[in-house]
């Protein structure tokens, strides 16, 4: 009878890295042991790893990070795969365990739009390095 695999949920990039999830989950982290597999059509990736107890299948969320800059803050625009939408995140500091808090917003889900949106809210601002998403 063949082993049941184990699936989760990662948790967002972002907030936690993929090496400290894995070990959380009783792995040794993110290392040549741990296979990595595109999910097609996502930009979701499965994270097969070993622990004492079997194998996990870690799921990492399907976002993508089209940009980040500073401008008073730190902030991140993601690109969210399920819903089609852009999303910026802005750091807001550290919690009492010291995970990180980020607040978001979400500005739609045209691209050209959100951009332009973006620019002018900062006009100031001159470098931008924003990449299109492959799946927007």
């Amino acid at each position: 009878m063949a082993e049941l695999i184990k699936s989760v949920s990662a948790e967002s990039l972002l907030t936690r890295s993929l090496s400290s999830q894995i070990e959380a989950l009783g792995g040794e982290g993110y290392n040549c042991s741990v296979t990595s597999t595109p999910i097609k059509g996502s930009y979701s990736v499965k994270h097969l790893f070993s622990t004492d107890d079997g194998d996990i299948e870690l799921v990492t969320q399907n976002e993508y990070m089209v940009g980040l800059f500073e401008v008073e803050a730190k902030y991140y625009l993601y690109h969210c795969g399920d819903a089609g939408v852009f999303e910026l995140r802005k750091f807001e500091g550290f919690s009492d365990d010291g995970s990180k808090v980020y607040s978001s917003v979400v500005l739609g889900s045209d691209y050209k739009k959100v951009i332009e949106g973006i620019k002018n809210r900062w006009p100031n601002r001159v470098v931008w390095n924003f990449t299109i998403p492959p799946l927007a």
